[in-house]
């Protein structure tokens, strides 16, 4: 059986075939394993656990519908069903956005749909962390500010939809100066899963002693099924450390 190309697959020329690339970032990995996110936090309910969910109150006066900053936030994520779906929500400044429509049992990503002001080297595109929760104030996301706005939350796990298929290409882990971390990428299948025996959460690879960065390329891509989780996590020994991790994913529809 033959495959198409990468390049073939990132610019839409391959059928059923799609590209992505998975980015995290966690400011404060500390002495326990914890996901690679900038709350460092990866909700994984089961399903009959879906939530709605909202921009959480205390955020800058600005980033509001008709501020200057973020105007809207899109949340792309997974439903109770295992298919991808996406919503937008206005902002609201410093008070509580109203909720989505839609309703998750994962977030794949949330990020500014909308601003206020034309970004620029000195001007972001939202001027306060934004925070993602469900209704009932449960933490979920957020897009922090971070000394200029990221404008999205750099979330290192992913679910593979239910009418996907997806290899596993390389991974990377990167450890901020002097710190050495260790950090694990995971696997868990069939997530639809609601009662025991349940599949197990599994290490993939293991990466110890990261000091700067380092980076995985399997020369053969690993397979995740339909319905998986896959993410890293970190650890460090003494004190804390920023950690940044991406991996690459080839996906192949299959219904």
């Amino acid at each position: 059986m033959s495959y198409p190309k990468p390049f073939d697959i990132a610019t839409g020329g391959a059928t059923g075939w799609r590209s992505l690339k998975v980015e995290g970032r966690n400011t404060g990995v500390a002495q326990t394993f914890e996901p690679v996110t900038p709350s460092g936090i990866y909700r994984t309910p089961q399903a009959g656990g879906q939530v709605q969910l909202r921009v959480r109150a205390g955020g800058n006066a600005n980033d509001t519908a008709t501020g200057t900053g973020a105007r809207e936030v899109q949340i792309y994520g997974i439903d109770v069903n295992g298919l991808e779906v996406m919503d937008a929500i206005p902002t609201n400044g410093a008070s509580a956005s109203i909720a989505t429509t839609q309703s998750f049992i994962r977030i794949l990503s949330a990020r500014v749909s909308k601003s206020g002001t034309y970004a620029t080297q000195t001007t972001a595109s939202h001027l306060g962390d934004i925070v993602i929760e469900s209704t009932t104030g449960e933490l979920w996301a957020s897009i922090p500010l971070n000394g200029f706005g990221e404008s999205i939350s750099r979330i290192g796990a992913f679910t593979i939809p239910i009418d996907y298929e997806a290899f596993l290409i390389g991974v990377r882990v990167n450890a901020a100066a002097g710190k050495t971390v260790d950090a694990v990428l995971f696997k868990r299948e069939n997530i639809l899963e609601t009662a025991p025996p349940y599949s197990p959460m599994v290490v993939l690879t293991s990466l110890f002693n990261i000091t700067g960065f380092e980076d995985v390329l399997y020369e053969a891509p690993v397979y995740l099924p339909p319905l998986t989780d896959v993410g890293i996590m970190a650890i460090i020994d003494v004190q804390t450390a920023r950690v940044g991790c991406g991996f690459g994913l080839l996906m192949r529809r299959v219904r």
